[in-house]
């Protein structure tokens, strides 16, 4: 098979401080640059990228998911950038898409960037390897409230394993979840349930805008982070399992809501 060009699936990270000299040069040498603007907030990256190259498409979901612009362009030039927020392969997944360039002879290349997953834990004071199943919460829809988020924290909790919440975050209809409306739906899931999960006392962690410059991590009880305000998105949630009296220390002299 003879390889007609390179892919590059690159992160940014989750803001222009977190890229890597290696995304630079990905960036600065591609024939074509195609921005994410599904997954994260990419205007915080799209005056950077186009000064290291004017040759820029933005892309939502539908064309990355439904149509086979960026295979077309590859085939096309000797090297087309898939630039996404975060990590291409963590936060989101191009599975599909990689697979789809190698079946058309495109070389594949991925170039990492900062994770959410690995940063809001790391940046929690939490220990990494006591944690369990992340999942999403979403906004009900069409009336309905989602109850797989509360059974994975409470599997999670049975196990004594801290749970990482991603928040409902769509670019394309503005919908950004905050920490307050997550920890309201899960107490709306707890008097629905009654699992016992969720108190007013429960511990939680709402981590904001991480890698911003105004980023912002606070830990309380719900009943007092429910109430406080996080200011603008992007936001994710912590929901600790029982404390290791090292992660209750941290939480308590770094981040505590008083």
């Amino acid at each position: 098979m003879i390889l007609l060009g390179q892919l590059v699936l690159l992160g940014l990270g989750l803001s222009p401080k977190h890229l890597t000299v290696e995304a630079l040069d990905e960036i600065g040498s591609a024939d074509l640059v195609f921005i994410d603007t599904y997954t994260g907030d990419y205007q915080l990256f799209l005056k950077l990228i186009k000064a290291l190259n004017s040759n820029v498409k933005l892309l939502g979901r539908s064309d990355l998911e439904e149509k086979s612009i960026v295979i077309d362009y590859g085939l096309k030039y000797e090297k087309v950038v898939l630039a996404v927020v975060g990590d291409p392969l963590v936060a989101t997944t191009h599975a599909s898409l990689i697979i789809s360039a190698l079946e058309k002879g495109l070389k594949v290349k991925i170039v990492n960037g900062v994770s959410i997953f690995s940063a809001a834990i790391s940046r929690s004071g939490l220990m990494v390897y006591r944690f369990g199943k992340p999942v999403t919460i979403v906004y009900p829809k069409n009336g309905i409230v989602y109850e797989y988020p509360y059974h994975v924290i409470k599997d999670n909790m049975s196990r004594g394993l801290h749970t990482l919440l991603l928040l409902e975050y769509d670019n394309e209809k503005k919908i950004y979840m905050t920490v307050n409306d997550a920890l309201n739906i899960l107490l709306e899931l707890e008097a629905k349930i009654g699992g016992g999960v969720i108190t007013g006392k429960t511990i939680v962690i709402g981590i904001a805008r991480l890698g911003y410059n105004d980023e912002l991590i606070k830990a309380g009880e719900i009943e007092k982070m429910v109430k406080y305000d996080f200011g603008p998105p992007p936001h994710v949630v912590i929901i600790p399992a029982k404390l290791h009296f090292i992660e209750e220390e941290i939480l308590k002299k770094m981040y505590w809501l008083t």
